[in-house]
Parts: structure tokens; C-alpha cells; sequence
């Protein structure tokens, strides 16, 4: 890719205004064959970061300086307009957000979702595309006029906290639609996108592994463990590790060539499959699952890709089943099979009827955003926040909330229909379910579902080559 030029018109079938250019990041003259020193160099950048991050995880003042200098680099690329490097760096900041808090970065909570924006809309100025998706401008604007709700709160601390946890996930998801749906984007380059945003999916694997290393004794039980998790939260490790998966398993799919890569990515898919299993936490690696099952829909006419997924699935169900999981099982003392044979929600059913009762109780604004959180208490003094976006919303902003619900599918909907092709529909339907499934379990308490969702709204032109990354 070269210097982004803004090309012709083209009719959007999201409901943009078809007087508005898209912007091409591809070069203009066709490149030559990709060539294998290209994909070394980006799988030797992803294990660069396992020191990397195991070294932010000692030091958290390296870690608040990576979060920074991502940060910088990101605006001035927007302000040069070298949207293709803003396009790269919308997928790192999305992998790094999750690896920023666990290594202890000194920045606030939402850095992730808000440098996203913040670059993102400096790009878009420059590139004077001032007009957002109609779609994605309604879907943020019909969770506004609830604020009307708690903008009374004495407490003003509590307030800014709660508008910014419920609506800066809404708000980063409208802006990387707004911003990857003026895109064209070649086959190779949603791939190596792709391995933007594992890069730091690496590291976060690399800090989980060195906790469990360096712990003296580790503790299971039938719940989720931090002490598996690198001492964070379990449920976003767990979430970031299975997308790595999910994004392993659609670059070995993607991928034309053999050779030892292959073997890597295998390896990685087994890697990240495995930690995210061993935080206990169930929704990272069910989340990953549904996303690959949702790619074989995509295969229905490509025989070559379909048998190349029917190889990579029978390989790594085989290498689960035969030697991973009684090894797992030996390391956990039985508490892995037991953890995930169980049918228990965690309390996220109590969670889900409580925002369906708040939403039936306050039909028409709900009760503001963060106000559902009042009904979730769970012993003294304590309340959970939704576990799920979709009653979230409900409960927050009541038929609002289910408008822009309805328009959170159609958006979906209207990014996979305009799928030009076999690979194209494969990564979209795998990343638009993982989105959906996250965001019905986990809501958006990261900016990876945000920056997918958009990433999805691109159009894939064809690619000079055809070919996938080497």
C-alpha cells in the first residue's frame, strides 16, 4: 500500500451518500507477488512482543510510555493523512487495550475505546470525510436523549464513570464504522490488519504464561482464575486470548502458500486456544468457536478453502482432544472438564432477567445509562454491571435502546451482504459473530468488538494478486 488517493464515487448499500468518495489505501499500480521476507517480518513483530510485554508487565511505567507512544503515532499519521498506517494502527490499539490494563499502564480505563476514536476522527477530517454513516450516526444518537435520565446525579464522580463505561464502547463502534466504511481494502490487507491486532494478543499470551511460571502454587476451583490470567480479570483475558484464535485460524485459512508459517499458526491457534481455556473463564473460547463455526457458512462454493478448513478443524480438534485436554486435566487436577461440562451462566441469567424486568418496568427511556446497574445486587452493597449489550441497552434506554439494537443487526446484515466474494464472507461472518457473541456476553468492556464490527463495514476490492500474505 502507498499513499492513499481518494477514488471515484461509489454507491453504499448501508445508506451513506453516494457523493462521497471512498478512499482506497491500495496502491495504485499493481504490485508484484507478496514475498516471504514480507510475512517474516510480521510474524518475527508478534514474537517481539512476548518480551516486550512480559517486560511492560514488570515495569508499568514502560507500559503507560507504549500506550502513549501508540497514541502519538497514531495522530500524527491521521494529520499526515497515511491512512493505511491508521488502518493497521486501529487494529494494534485494539489488541493492546486489554494488555495496557493488565500490565498496569498508567492511563484511564476507556484509553483503548477513546485513542481509537480520537485517531480515527483525525483521520477522517483529514481525509474530509465529515459525514458519518446514517446507520451508525442513529444507533449512537438513540442511546443520547436517556442521559436526560441521570444527569441530575449529585454524585458527579459516579456520573462521568458510568457515561463513559456504558457509551464509549457505542460510541468507538459508530466511529470504526464511520471510519473503515470509507475504505477499500485488498484481501492482503485485511490480513496483515489481522496480524496488527495479534501482535499484542501475543504479548497478553506471554504475560498470562510468565504469571503461571512464576507462581509457586496455583489454586483451582470451579470458577474463573485470576492466577491463570496474568492477576487480571479473567473474563477479558480469556476473551482476547480466544480471539486470537479465531484470528490464527482465519490466517492459516487465508493462507495460500505451505511451509513452516503454517506450522506456526498452527501452533498459535493451539497456543491461545489453550490459555484461554485455562483462565477458567468459558466465554473466550466459546466465543472463538462460534466465530469459526459461523466461517464454514462462508465456504459454500470455494471446495479448495472448504477442504482447508475441514484440515485445520480435524487438526486441531485432534490435537484437543488426544493431547491437550488429559494433559490440562492432569495440570488442573480434573477441574478444566469439570468447569466446562458445567451449564451454569455465573449468575449472567439473574443479570439478563433483572435488565428484562427494568426494561419492562421503564419501556420508554429506561433508566438512563449505567442506571440498570441499581438492580444488580449481589450481596451487601455490591452491584454488577450487565453482562450483556443487548439487555443493557434495554434496561438503559428502553425502546431506544431496542431501535438501536435493531439497527446494530441491519448494519451486520448490510456488511456481509455486500461480500464480494468466498474469503470475503468467510472473515466477515467469523468476525461479525464473535462480535455479537461478545457483546451478549461480555457487553463492550473492551474496544475489540468495537473495531471489528467496523473493520467488517470495509469493502474488499479485489487484490492485484489474489494471493494472501507470504
Amino acid at each position: 500500500m502507498s499513499k492513499p488517493d481518494v477514488g471515484s464515487a461509489l454507491q453504499d448499500s448501508i445508506g451513506f451518500d453516494p457523493r462521497i468518495d471512498r478512499i482506497d489505501i491500495r496502491s495504485s499500480q499493481v504490485r508484484p507477488r507478496e514475498s516471504p521476507r514480507r510475512w517474516t517480518v510480521g510474524l518475527t513483530l508478534l514474537f517481539a512482543h512476548v518480551p516486550i510485554a512480559i517486560l511492560m508487565k514488570q515495569v508499568p511505567t514502560l507500559a503507560t510510555f507504549h500506550a502513549l507512544l501508540v497514541v502519538i503515532l497514531g495522530l500524527f499519521w491521521g494529520a499526515k493523512g497515511q491512512i493505511e498506517r491508521v488502518a493497521y494502527l486501529g487494529a494494534y490499539i485494539a489488541g493492546s487495550d486489554v494488555l495496557w490494563r493488565m500490565c498496569g499502564a498508567q492511563v484511564f480505563w476507556e484509553m483503548g475505546k477513546y485513542s481509537l476514536c480520537l485517531v480515527f476522527l483525525v483521520a477522517l477530517i483529514r481525509a474530509n470525510s465529515y459525514r458519518p454513516p446514517p446507520l451508525a450516526l442513529a444507533y449512537f444518537g438513540l442511546l443520547l436523549p436517556s442521559i436526560v435520565l441521570v444527569i441530575q446525579s449529585p454524585d458527579e464522580g459516579r456520573l462521568r464513570r458510568d457515561l463513559s463505561f456504558n457509551l464509549s464502547g457505542p460510541f468507538s463502534l459508530m466511529v470504526a464504522f464511520w471510519f473503515y466504511s470509507r475504505l477499500s481494502i485488498s484481501r492482503n490487507e485485511v490480513l496483515r490488519i489481522l496480524l496488527s491486532l495479534l501482535a499484542p494478543i501475543a504479548g497478553i499470551s506471554a504475560v498470562t504464561l510468565f504469571g503461571i511460571a512464576t507462581r509457586t502454587q496455583i489454586r483451582f476451583t470451579g470458577e474463573s482464575n485470576s492466577a491463570m490470567s496474568g492477576g487480571f480479570g479473567p473474563n477479558q483475558v480469556s476473551a482476547l486470548l480466544g480471539l486470537g484464535a479465531l484470528v490464527t485460524f482465519l490466517l492459516l485459512l487465508n493462507r495460500d502458500r505451505g511451509g513452516p508459517s503454517r506450522v506456526i499458526l498452527l501452533g498459535l491457534i493451539v497456543a491461545f486456544g489453550t490459555q484461554s481455556a485455562l483462565t477458567f473463564s468459558r466465554t473466550g473460547l466459546y466465543c472463538a468457536c462460534g466465530g469459526i463455526l459461523a466461517a464454514s457458512f462462508g465456504l459454500n462454493r470455494d471446495m479448495r478453502t472448504r477442504l482447508r478448513f475441514i484440515l485445520a478443524l480435524v487438526t486441531v480438534a485432534c490435537i484437543a482432544n488426544f493431547i491437550l485436554i488429559p494433559l490440562l486435566d492432569t495440570f488442573t487436577k480434573g477441574h478444566l472438564s469439570k468447569r466446562f461440562m458445567e451449564r451454569s451462566t455465573t449468575g449472567r441469567d439473574v443479570l439478563i432477567r433483572k435488565d428484562l424486568e427494568v426494561f419492562l418496568d421503564n419501556p420508554l427511556l429506561g433508566l438512563g445509562p449505567g442506571g440498570s446497574k441499581v438492580s444488580h445486587e449481589f450481596g451487601v452493597h455490591t452491584m454488577v454491571a450487565s453482562h450483556s449489550e443487548v439487555t443493557r441497552l434495554l434496561a438503559d434506554h428502553g425502546c431506544l435502546g431496542l431501535a438501536a439494537l435493531l439497527l446494530l443487526g441491519m448494519m451486520a446484515f448490510l456488511s456481509y451482504r455486500r461480500s464480494q466474494n468466498n474469503p470475503e464472507r468467510t472473515v466477515k461472518l467469523a468476525l461479525l459473530s464473535w462480535c455479537l457473541l461478545v457483546m451478549a456476553s461480555n457487553a463492550m468492556r473492551y474496544v475489540a468488538p468495537s473495531f471489528l464490527f467496523g473493520l467488517c463495514s470495509a469493502v474488499l476490492s479485489s487484490d492485484a494478486t489474489g494471493e494472501s500474505p507470504s
